[in-house]
C-alpha cells in the first residue's frame, strides 16, 4: 500500500456506485479515507459537517452539473487543497478547469498513478502505483444498471434520456462494454430506449443478485 495520501479525507461526488467502488479501492491503496455523495445535494450536506482534504467531482450528476459544485468550492474561503473533475466526456474538461478545478481526469480513471498525480502533484510517486488493482464488486454494476432501468421506464423525458446516456457511457467505458456504449450514444441522439432496456436486462441477468 502506498502512503502518498495517508491521513487525507477525500469526498467523492459520484452517482455511479460501480465507479465509486473503483475509486474507493484506489484511494484505500493510496492511504486515504473516502466519503461518497451521489448528488450535489448530498455533497452539500457532507460539506456542512466536515471539510475534506480534497473533493473529486463527477461532472454528470442527477441533480445538476458538477461544475456548479466546483465553482462554489473554488470560491469558498475554506477551499479544499485539491478539487478534481471527472467525466467520460473529455470535452467537458476545459469548462471544469475554468470553473476552478485543479485537474481533470477522464473516466475511467486510468490507474493509481494518474489519480495520485492529480491529488498530490508535488509528491514523488512510488513504482508500486503501477501495480494492477482488484476490480470493484460486480454487484455495484447491477445496482447502476437498475438505476438506469428505473430512469428509462414509463416514457422518460429528454432530460432523463440525456442523463441516462451520459451515465451509461461512463459505465460502459468503466467495464469495457462497447455495445452498451454504442447503444447509450444512440439514446442521446433520440433513439427509443426499448432496445437499450432489453440490453440492460440481459446484463443484469448475468450479474450476481444484491
Amino acid at each position: 500500500m502506498a502512503t502518498c495520501c495517508a491521513g487525507k479525507t477525500i469526498l467523492v461526488v459520484e452517482d455511479s456506485r460501480h465507479a465509486s467502488d473503483a475509486l474507493r479501492l484506489m484511494l484505500r491503496h493510496l492511504g486515504a479515507r473516502m466519503r461518497r455523495a451521489g448528488t450535489l445535494a448530498e455533497a452539500g450536506r457532507h460539506l456542512t459537517l466536515y471539510r475534506p482534504d480534497a473533493v473529486v467531482v463527477d461532472l454528470g450528476l442527477p441533480d445538476g452539473p458538477g461544475e456548479r459544485l466546483i465553482a462554489s468550492l473554488a470560491l469558498d474561503p475554506r477551499r479544499p487543497a485539491r478539487i478534481l473533475a471527472l467525466s467520460a466526456l473529455p470535452e467537458r474538461g476545459a469548462d471544469a478547469l475554468a470553473c476552478g478545478a485543479d485537474a481533470f481526469v477522464e473516466k475511467p480513471v486510468p490507474g493509481l498513478r494518474a489519480l495520485a498525480a492529480a491529488l498530490v502533484p508535488d509528491v514523488v510517486l512510488p513504482r508500486s502505483l503501477d501495480a494492477p488493482l482488484a476490480a470493484p464488486d460486480r454487484r455495484s454494476l447491477r445496482d447502476d444498471l437498475e438505476t438506469v432501468t428505473a430512469l428509462l421506464q414509463d416514457d422518460p423525458d429528454p432530460n432523463a434520456c440525456r442523463y441516462a446516456s451520459e451515465f451509461l457511457s461512463g459505465l460502459a467505458l468503466q467495464t469495457g462494454d462497447g455495445p452498451l456504449a454504442a447503444m447509450a450514444a444512440r439514446l442521446s441522439d433520440g433513439a427509443d430506449p426499448g432496445l437499450l432496456l432489453r440490453m440492460i436486462a440481459d446484463r443484469r441477468a448475468a450479474l450476481p443478485m444484491l
